[in-house]
């Protein structure tokens, strides 16, 4: 049975994963993230690829949330993300018949096991894994772990599989800036994004999950992504996610089509 009633925000429910400057980790919600940045070494993802999507994700917002396309100092974005955040928390809702942070409707009918939204978890023809699980599904994914694997789309969507057109980016090379904290790394990345929408002309805009996003906006094309999804809702019961183990109400269906 599932749960009709379930609700999930990533600005107030914990799901980023993060290591502190004294070895600990844990999953925080993105208003802790950024009151406390200058405390964390790093996001804490195993896999590389979520790490740096998790980074390009913070530098987003931190540089959505500037009032002009100048980055402000790390103290000033710290005072300012928190509140911005406040007023577009509508955004960034999972579940409800609200807007969905990076849903789309048109997947809504659609049922595919949850393993698509990950290249590590063996679905049609992805058969090569250390993870032992079958394509007809059986197991969950809480919701910490599924925001993840959204973020991950837009950058590193795989090709050529049968019926999917290529992502925006089937090649390249993605880089971020090694630094001491976590404040650094944000801060570094949304300067870059500021830096290349001014010396190209490009309006800033609004990301895709924004309620109004601002049409050939530069935050526009770097969150766009090649698969429309709709998370279904979670099972009412609590169990064990598969990929990081922790016990919670999972989300087993999805909607997964390729976009147009």
């Amino acid at each position: 049975m599932t749960n009709a009633n379930y609700q999930f925000s990533l600005v107030k429910d914990p799901w980023l994963p993060v290591l502190f400057n004294n070895g600990t980790q844990d999953r925080l919600t993105l208003l802790e993230v950024f009151d406390c940045a200058e405390e964390i070494r790093s996001v804490a993802a195993p896999n590389p690829l979520d790490r740096f999507a998790l980074l390009r994700f913070l530098a987003i917002v931190a540089a959505w949330s500037c009032p002009s396309q100048t980055l402000p100092r790390w103290q000033e974005i710290c005072s300012g993300v928190p509140s911005f955040l406040e007023q577009h928390m509508q955004c960034f809702n999972l579940f409800g018949d609200g807007p969905r942070f990076y849903q789309d409707a048109a997947a809504k009918n659609k049922n595919d096991t949850v393993g698509k939204l990950f290249h590590e978890i063996p679905t049609g023809t992805n058969i090569a894994h250390f993870m032992h699980v079958t394509d007809e599904g059986g197991y969950g994914i809480c919701p910490g772990c599924c925001t993840v694997a959204l973020l991950r789309l837009p950058v590193f969507s795989t090709v050529g599989g049968k019926g999917y057109s290529p992502s925006p980016r089937p090649t390249g090379t993605y880089a971020f800036a090694h630094t001491e904290c976590l404040a650094e790394a944000i801060s570094w990345g949304a300067s870059r994004i500021l830096q290349i929408a001014s010396t190209t002309n490009t309006p800033l805009g609004d990301p895709v999950w924004s309620s109004n996003p601002q049409p050939s906006g530069f935050l526009e094309k770097l969150t766009m992504s090649p698969r429309w999804v709709w998370l279904h809702d979670p099972s009412s019961n609590i169990k064990p996610c598969l990929m990081c183990g922790n016990s919670s109400q999972l989300i087993t269906p999805v909607g997964y089509v390729p976009a147009p």
